[in-house]
This record gives structure tokens, sequence and C-alpha cells, in this order.
């Protein structure tokens, strides 16, 4: 048994350092409670009864940085974020008033955003009012003033295609999970890659039928949230309607391009529990894609069946979705109208 060391310093204020042959950690708590970083990187939480000998112990794990090679994740250049453009090229002259509504209603919350918060700095009559006035404010806009959005739907073909169009995107809301696309690349290679030539990153989107607080419709809607990209996209009868850090766009449908397509991924594990699997791959690949043998390191990789659905304008709109459920996509494909 080696020789061991350590030594705890007390600076007062319930902190202290702990000094030991592994290197030195630091600790800070009061009786009952104490949060100490180990020299080796961990955090262990202790609550404890004093006197009693009572105690519950967690510990997490060092946040080390793993070293990424080629075996944990292929080497990609050319990355690039996928996001539309400027959003006031999508502003059709035809949607100009539900646009101008939309974007009044946006910036009234905001607004009465900052009153409300005069509430806290209520030290004068004048931020009592208005942060009142802020409120009063903000009552209309959820009660009173949203947006209006009522349709029909009679026998004609335009209006059943359009009546069909909201219905078949509702599909969608059958597939465990969609993604976005934020990101592309190419691989470096794709002999070292699987055979893949492509990359993307997936972020979570939600899919549901509730509509933004400044919008009511007599029609339910679908709506998807892209969180990190900072985008809702409301799916309309004759449009998208596209909002994005308070500012608001639409595209027509006869503007729009939508590609729907079926792609194999490589991932460690299936992304959701539908997506369905597809093969398996080697990493290190020949031009005839049988495993090179030559490196001791190849093993197979999974492939899984990803649908996508690409959106875009020639204006600007590039929304690119992720679906879990190629089933799900099929239907999709086959009852969109044209």
């Amino acid at each position: 048994m080696g020789i061991r060391f350590r030594k705890s310093i007390k600076l007062g204020g319930g902190f202290r350092i702990n000094i030991s042959s592994s290197g030195i950690g630091y600790s800070w708590g009061i009786p009952g409670y104490r949060i100490t970083h180990t020299a080796s990187g961990k955090t262990r939480t202790t609550t404890y009864i004093p006197g009693t000998g009572i105690s519950h112990v967690t510990e997490k794990p060092c946040n080390s940085t793993k070293k990424t090679t080629q075996k944990d994740s292929f080497q990609t250049v050319n990355i690039s974020d996928v996001k539309s453009g400027d959003i006031s090229n999508l502003q059709p002259a035809e949607f100009k008033d539900l646009i101008d509504k939309i974007q009044f209603t946006l910036t009234a919350s905001k607004v009465s955003t900052w009153m409300c918060l005069c509430l806290l700095l209520c030290a004068s009559p004048v931020f009592l009012i208005i942060g009142i006035l802020g409120v009063i404010i903000k009552v209309l806009l959820y009660f009173k003033w949203p947006v209006q959005l009522e349709y029909s739907f009679d026998e004609s073909p335009t209006s059943q295609n359009a009546f069909k169009r909201i219905n078949t995107w509702q599909i969608l809301k059958e597939s465990k999970q969609i993604w976005y696309v934020d990101r592309v690349g190419n691989t470096t290679s794709s002999r070292n890659s699987g055979g893949a030539t492509g990359a993307y990153n997936r972020i979570p989107a939600g899919m549901n039928f509730s509509l933004p607080f400044y919008i009511r419709s007599n029609i339910q809607l679908p709506v998807i949230r892209l969180e990190k990209a900072k985008e809702t996209l409301i799916i309309l009868p004759d449009s998208i309607l596209l909002i994005r850090k308070g500012k608001v766009g639409a595209v027509k449908y006869q503007d729009l391009s939508i590609d729907i397509y079926a792609i194999g991924e490589i991932c460690h594990e299936a992304p959701a529990k539908d997506t369905k699997f597809s093969k398996n791959v080697w990493l290190y690949t020949n031009n005839d894609g049988s495993p090179d043998k030559r490196r001791k390191d190849n093993r197979q990789l999974p492939v899984y069946e990803i649908g996508r659905i690409d959106i875009s304008s020639p204006n600007g709109l590039d929304v690119r979705l992720a679906i879990s459920n190629t089933e799900v996509l099929q239907r999709f494909q086959s009852e969109y109208p044209n």
C-alpha cells in the first residue's frame, strides 16, 4: 500500500481547501450541506443531518474534454449553417395586411412586457402607472386583440386542395420525432466514413396545433417550432407563415419548393423508437464498398432510414426537416396535393 497524504485548510465562511497526494481540491458548505470539487475534477454533493450520521451523497464525473478522432466522428469540411435569408424578402403584397397585424401585435407584446417590469420599480407613481398599463395591454392582447384567421372551404379544386394540404401536414404528428437541420457539411473522404459523403446536424423540433397567443383560427393549423433557431412555422391553407425573432414573413405555396425523400444516416443507435434500421456499413471501405482490411480498427456502423422534407423558395426561405418514421413520410408524400 502506497503512502497517502491529506490536509484540510479552513478559510472561514464555509470554505475549505483540501490538499492530498492526488492534487488540490476545494469545498464549501454549511451545516447539513456541502459541495466538494475533488482533485480529480469530480463534483460531490453531500446532504446530511448533523449529529445523526445520516447523509446522502451524489457525485458527478469531471467534465473532461474527449479528444475527437475519426473513430468517434467523421471529419467534415465546407460546414455551413442552414438558415433562411432576410425575412423582409418574405413579405408578398397579398399578405401585407396579415403580416402587418401580426407584426403590430408582436411589437405591442414586447413593449407591454417592458412596461410590466416597471411594477418591480414602483418606487414612484409613474412606474406604477406604466406597469399597470402594461398589464392591461397584455390582457387585451391575449383576449381582445389577437389576429383572427377565418377559413371556409367550398367544392372548388383550389379550396379542396387547400383543405387537404392542412390535413396532410397533420400526418407528420404521427412520427415519434421531428428535427430540423441547422448545419450541413461534407466528409473529407467517403472511404473513411462508411461511404458517407455528407453530414448534418439535427435539432429536435416541436410540432403541435397550439397557435401563438396572438393568432386565433376557426380551423386546426399545424405549428412547427424551431426553438434554437427562434423560428416558428405556421402551416396555413394558402401559405406558410414564418415568425423569426419578432419578425413576420409568409410564402405562397406556388412559390414554394418542397422536396420529400429518405436518406440513410449512420448513427451509433436509433435516433427514435420508430426509426427503421437499414443496414450495416464498414467505417473504412475500399472503392467498391468492401471493408478495408488494412485498418485493424475497422468496424461496422449501423445505418438508419431518416425522412427529409426540404422547404425552400426563390426569395430565401430554407427550412430542412428530418422525420424519424419513413412510413409516415411516405403517407405524407402520397397524400400531399400537387
